[in-house]
């Protein structure tokens, strides 16, 4: 649906003639309001958004270490223990921001944030106290000297694997387009009419916009355990590469089309479901990639850390583009065809990832089985030799 401007009524033609006092009051009128309205400045601005990522930052990063804490306690259920601690950040999305939509109606916007970052830093100390590492996992441990070596931070052996090279631009694509279907969800509601911010128009009755987020971050939750635990039986590449083209097609077509409340709620359950296991199985694929080798398990954190840091920069300018096409354009079928291609094209690299990891499994197989075969033949071949030689000296 085109995004058009207001245009202006007729009621302003049928006003009377204005007067000395009339042009006067609403000279002085608009002073005032230009006075007690100013525009944002570039410093309060980015000020705002200086914020928005030092807040976002920490609180962002501090779910997928604890996933890989619990990594190390399992090796057959990984991915599904993975998916177990993943769930929590479905919930939390769907507990924080309905509880901040009130809190801001009771005690304020400041005191919202004050209490809603007093109970983050309780939980991440909860996480704290409690999520330790199994004992018998193997660590790299670098002295003290090595800290600020850039091998402790960087493992330059990743770059030249295949696998994990096309994984991380995966996942760059991914985040290119997946935060931009809910930054925008709400806004898109409110244009189709599905939904209302402040009160329902009339004839058009829909949901508070806010609960169309609430659902689709509840119902991530369904996605991150059922895509976690079939990573177990059919490999957590698998399973990734797969939900996300499903996503990718759900914003390409059913995200598209919708234009009632129905089709909205139908896509926001679906792609809810799906959307969690896009972003809740990025440490169980890199675990897959590694391999079920100890000293390879223990790089996961590094290269799990490594993938983010690099995809963090796409995960700031995806949804950046994606609002300066629907400004140019004046159209949300910019940001549903951009979020629908990202995610495709993050499921063609993923697709790659596969092929490469399956070429490095059959080798290391092969090897095995060389491995394993070497000593018999060596010991068949020595024996023949030996006979050999006692025969020639009879």
């Amino acid at each position: 649906m085109p995004w058009t401007p207001a245009r202006p009524t007729t009621a302003r033609l049928q006003q009377p003639a204005e007067g000395p006092s009339i042009t006067k009051a609403r000279g002085e009128n608009r002073k005032f309001q230009k006075s007690s309205a100013p525009t944002p400045s570039f410093s309060s601005s980015s000020g705002l958004v200086l914020a928005s990522i030092v807040d976002t930052g920490p609180h962002g990063g501090n779910g997928w270490p604890v996933e890989i804490v619990a990594a190390t306690w399992f090796k057959r259920k990984k991915g599904f223990a993975i998916g177990i601690v993943a769930s929590g950040a479905s919930i939390s999305g769907l507990v924080y921001p309905t509880m901040m939509r009130y809190m801001i109606d009771f005690v304020g916007f400041n005191r919202s944030i004050q209490y809603v970052a007093a109970l983050t830093c309780l939980t991440c100390i909860v996480s704290i106290l409690l999520a330790r590492p199994n004992p018998e996992h193997h660590f790299r441990k670098p002295s003290r000297s090595e800290w600020l070596s850039t091998r402790t931070w960087i493992d330059t052996h990743a770059f030249r694997d295949p696998a994990f090279c096309w994984f991380t631009g995966a996942i760059c694509w991914m985040f290119f387009g997946f935060y931009c279907v809910f930054f925008n969800l709400e806004e898109w509601a409110a244009r189709m009419k599905v939904g209302y911010k402040t009160a329902p128009e009339p004839g058009h009755p829909g949901l508070p916009t806010y609960w169309l987020l609430a659902i689709m971050n509840g119902s991530s939750t369904i996605g991150r355990l059922s895509s976690s635990y079939l990573c177990d039986h059919f490999g957590a590449l698998n399973v990734h590469m797969f939900v996300t083209f499903v996503s990718s097609l759900l914003c390409l077509l059913l995200w598209t089309s919708a234009r009632g409340l129905g089709a909205a709620l139908a896509f926001v359950i679906i792609f809810g479901a799906f959307s969690g296991s896009v972003i809740g199985l990025p440490p169980a694929s890199m675990a897959a990639i590694l391999g079920p080798d100890r000293t390879q398990q223990a790089k996961l954190g590094q290269w799990t850390g490594m993938m983010y840091s690099i995809s963090s920069f796409f995960a700031l300018t995806g949804p950046l583009i994606a609002s300066h096409l629907l400004i140019k354009f004046h159209t949300f079928h910019t940001i549903q065809v951009w979020s629908g291609m990202s995610l495709f094209f993050s499921a063609c690299c993923m697709a790659v990832a596969i092929l490469y990891h399956s070429r490095d499994e059959s080798v290391t197989r092969i090897l095995r089985m060389t491995a394993k075969l070497t000593p018999t033949s060596t010991r068949s071949r020595s024996r023949s030799m030996s006979r050999r030689r006692d025969s020639d000296m009879a």
